[in-house]
């Protein structure tokens, strides 16, 4: 989805230790409406890591709008840690040095399927008013994309086949001034009953990719201040039933220009291809249980998860338009830059080392609960993790870090929490371990600390982990640490704009392209 960068702040890298304050609209969201989020290109630097941008809607694919008054990062370049004055304590002799501490093995995120189906022969139908004028491109860029070495390169470890494009729709009709996402279901399958030639019968293994132009305004039913296109989301994807086939459709407003609408529609192509029922027959859009804050923060989608971790828009030239990187199993597992087509450039993270186990709602069914990994700290009190900085390649420097809570990560607005987050170090050598000393409050509460490890003044890659204060007895037992009742109003009408998988959804966010 899209967020609007309201109250951007300046995020770079302190000197000194720093402490992030939590905040209770950490939100979680069960699972209404499948709406998936597309990042688009934009002229803010890279929201995660460098504003703390307000979102403005949570969900799948979902794109972004943003104000002008976001401080680009480049303006805040990232100042080197300075080396201690001449009359500081030495360093200690090498034979002194403390032994490195031995960390179990990391595993690293992967997208698991519900055991719905994915399209293996994918055909997509772009729908168009008349005298749209991105009309000839949008064709263009689907039909290029259908045989892109790109869109073979996503899809294969999916079981994903090439396109066929089939004939745009031209609608003679005029397109409406507003519209909600109920409406255009209702209008869909209206199309789809054999009353308009030229859509024929449903077709399950077809896309119905409705363009909307820059004049019509989507309202996505039950997602309150967050279901406005162009300011909540920029495109999403969801299903109908259409007599007795059930079909897959994308609903891709009209936010800005040609590259953003082809980053949307890239997005969702895919979530679509590997989620294509999302509702009835769930596929690719649950993150193994052990690392359920990734689901939690970005969604399960494949392409939702390259959203924040992807700010490099991808131009290939076999399909002359710009499109989104979408989430690889195989090179996350390989603990490699997880999203394809792979980059040759080092992979950081900054891993905390999360040990203790929560018992929390499944996404896909808000009913059941799973066990995963996070930290638990004492009531009132405090406990110190050890996090691994981690690069794919040897040889890296030493790496910036922050430690923000799930509210910050989303913006700094709402209600804390009461946990605080602090580093011993604010850079890391890959290799090396680094202290986060977390605090909790006296009343049971929950958030996500979000490690981020800065790539460069303008990115950097996210590693979210559950953080809890309660005693942990209820785990043997069964019992859930955080119940859907838990979950804020303001969460529940996220989570409506976001889908039935999305947890604590992000909406998407512009990025920069080719940077």
């Amino acid at each position: 989805m899209t967020i609007s960068a309201n109250d951007a702040r300046d995020v770079s890298v302190a000197r000194e230790p720093v402490v992030e304050r939590g905040s209770k609209a950490f939100d979680m969201r069960s699972r209404v409406r499948r709406a998936t989020r597309s990042v688009m290109k934009s002229r803010l630097a890279f929201v995660l890591a460098v504003t703390g941008t307000t979102i403005l809607g949570l969900g799948g694919s979902m794109a972004a709008c943003s104000s002008d008054e976001a401080v680009p990062l480049a303006a805040q370049p990232i100042v080197p840690v300075v080396p201690p004055a001449p009359d500081a304590a030495p360093e200690p002799e090498a034979d002194a040095a403390p032994p490195k501490k031995v960390l179990p093995k990391q595993s690293f995120p992967e997208v698991l399927s519900r055991g719905g189906p994915v399209i293996k022969t994918p055909k997509v139908v772009p729908i168009l008013y008349a005298g749209d004028p991105l009309a000839a491109k949008i064709i263009s860029f689907t039909a290029k994309l259908a045989v892109s070495a790109y869109w073979k390169n996503v899809g294969v470890e999916y079981g994903v086949g090439p396109i066929t494009p089939v004939e745009a729709i031209v609608l003679d009709e005029p397109p409406p001034a507003a519209i909600s996402s109920s409406g255009i279901e209702t209008w869909l399958a209206q199309k789809l009953t054999g009353a308009t030639p030229a859509f024929g019968a449903p077709d399950p293994d077809t896309l119905y990719a409705i363009y909307y132009p820059a004049s019509t305004k989507i309202t996505m039913d039950g997602a309150g201040e967050l279901g406005q296109s162009c300011e909540g989301y920029g495109g999403y994807h969801f299903e109908i039933a259409a007599g007795a086939t059930q079909v897959g459709y994308t609903v891709l407003p009209r936010c800005s220009d040609i590259d953003e609408l082809t980053v949307a529609a890239s997005h969702e192509y895919f979530e679509w291809a590997t989620d294509p029922f999302p509702e009835s027959k769930p596929a690719f859009n649950k993150l193994d249980d052990a690392h359920w804050a990734w689901q939690a923060t970005m969604i399960g989608e494949l392409g939702d998860l390259c959203t924040f971790l992807d700010r490099d828009n991808l131009n290939p030239p076999e399909v002359g338009f710009e499109v989104q990187r979408q989430w690889s199993n195989k090179l996350s597992l390989a603990g490699k830059y997880p999203c394809a087509p792979a980059k040759s450039s080092p992979y950081f993270q900054a891993i905390t080392q999360a040990v203790d186990d929560a018992v929390v709602p499944d996404y896909g069914k808000i009913s059941k609960f799973i066990k995963t990994k996070a930290v638990r700290v004492p009531p009132g009190g405090s406990k110190t993790v050890d996090v691994l900085i981690y690069s794919d390649q040897p040889g890296t420097p030493s790496v910036p870090l922050r430690a923000l809570s799930y509210q910050s990560f989303y913006g700094g607005t709402g209600e804390p929490t009461g946990y605080t987050f602090t580093l011993s170090k604010t850079h890391g050598t890959v290799g090396d371990t680094v202290e986060l000393t977390v605090k909790a409050p006296m009343d049971p509460a929950y958030d996500l600390v979000m490690m981020l490890a800065y790539t460069g003044q303008q990115s950097a890659h996210y590693w979210p982990v559950l953080v809890i204060n309660d005693d942990g007895a209820e785990v043997g037992f069964g019992r859930p640490t955080i119940t859907p009742e838990m979950l804020p109003k303001k969460g529940r009408e996220r989570a409506r704009a976001a889908g039935l998988v999305r947890p604590f959804t992000t909406l998407g966010m512009k990025r920069r392209s080719g940077e």
